[in-house]
């Protein structure tokens, strides 16, 4: 299967006439991978890093040497983002195979939804797992809707 991977972000501003227009940058791997039926292959190597340094502070005051400290701040940034993709590529022969991944693949959104709605209101507890009837994983918060 080939596999083209893209991520755009906003870049700098272009002055175009008297007007100021956001750009964008793009970044794009291409690769061809040989993948057994519901095997993972990770993908990776999309890396950017942003670095950023913003200065507050009173017009003027802010600018003396020694006591402008205390009417402003500086602050600096860096960010570091890598971008990593899971692909489970499913041969589908039949209507019944097309079902069963579909429902599958519910089940697993449900549950990643319910985790992080959970995580989202208790930051500092992370779910238990627990195996159901069909082995399929459950979060606490499916446990708590049954």
């Amino acid at each position: 299967m080939k596999i083209v991977v893209e991520s755009s972000d906003i870049g700098l501003s272009t002055t175009i006439g008297q007007g100021s227009y956001p750009s964008f940058t793009t970044r794009r791997a291409t690769t061809s991978a040989v993948v057994e039926d519901a095997h993972t292959l990770f993908l990776g190597g999309l890396i950017s890093e942003k670095k950023s340094n913003s200065s507050d502070g009173i017009p003027f005051l802010s600018r003396i040497p020694i006591i402008g400290l205390l009417f402003g701040s500086h602050n600096k940034a860096n960010t570091r983002t890598e971008l990593i993709i899971m692909v489970t590529p499913h041969v589908v022969s039949d209507q019944v195979d097309a079902d069963r991944i579909s429902t599958e693949f519910q089940h697993r959104v449900k549950t990643i939804r319910d985790t992080l709605k959970h995580m989202k209101n208790n930051p500092l507890e992370i779910p238990e797992k627990e195996e159901d009837q069909e082995g399929d994983e459950k979060t606490e918060a499916d446990q708590e809707k049954t």
